[in-house]
């Protein structure tokens, strides 16, 4: 079975969202330095490398990661490769790209929709700041199936130049939303089409986000 691992790595020096969300990865002893044993301290901010995140990222409610079933982090999925044009995910492509791969979008469908920014990008300094971003016309297009998840390879979705507050509105459109991001997806090996996902959280009691290893592995036939 082939398993694609689509999960950003977590290393010192990497980029982070603010000044205060660094990770740290100290080693606390090592065999190398003739030490009985190796061990690692890391110092984690939730929202790095791939994570899984609630409605309670942003919004004033209860709902934690640990509300929810096994089978919402272990599902089928609808992967949509589109290509951003000017750094802009516009619906037009996506539902081009829709009707192409001849996938359709329901509720409670987990989806994910790549266009290759972090397969190359996530290394650089502009990973953050001049990441694509969903037109407005598609995160309300989105708002309208409560999804089950919903999963990006960028790190902002929203327009940073002329913010609409785009995971907001999907998070009180759908408080139950679980969003995952940013997705390490080669454009050259996973195409358009449906795919079996594990993205399991960190078991961690009352928390909204959690750093998670998300893997895909194909569907025969490419039918759910």
């Amino acid at each position: 079975m082939k398993v694609i691992d689509i999960t950003i790595p977590i290393y010192n020096g990497m980029w982070s969202y603010r000044t205060c969300w660094e990770n740290q990865i100290d080693t606390i002893c090592s065999t190398w330095n003739g030490d009985s044993s190796t061990s690692y301290r890391f110092n984690l901010c939730s929202h790095t490398g791939t994570y899984i995140e609630t409605s309670q990222h942003k919004l004033n409610n209860t709902v934690t990661l640990s509300d929810f079933p096994l089978e919402r982090f272990v599902c089928a999925v609808k992967l949509i490769q589109v290509k951003a044009i000017r750094g802009i995910i516009t619906l037009e492509r996506f539902l081009a790209e829709l009707a192409i791969s001849d996938i359709s979008i329901s509720s409670n469908d987990a989806l994910i929709i790549s266009c290759g920014w972090a397969e190359s990008e996530y290394r650089k300094d502009g990973f953050i700041k001049d990441s694509p971003h969903f037109a407005q016309a598609l995160t309300e297009y989105l708002c309208n199936y409560s999804l089950n998840l919903l999963g990006v390879d960028l790190p902002v979705i929203d327009n940073q130049n002329s913010p609409y507050s785009a995971v907001e509105m999907l998070f009180k459109k759908n408080e139950d939303l679980l969003l995952l991001a940013p997705l390490k997806i080669a454009v050259s090996e996973v195409s358009s089409g449906c795919y079996n996902l594990t993205a399991l959280p960190m078991k961690i009691n009352d928390v909204s986000a959690s750093l998670t290893r998300a893997v895909l592995t194909p569907v025969i036939n490419n039918i759910l």
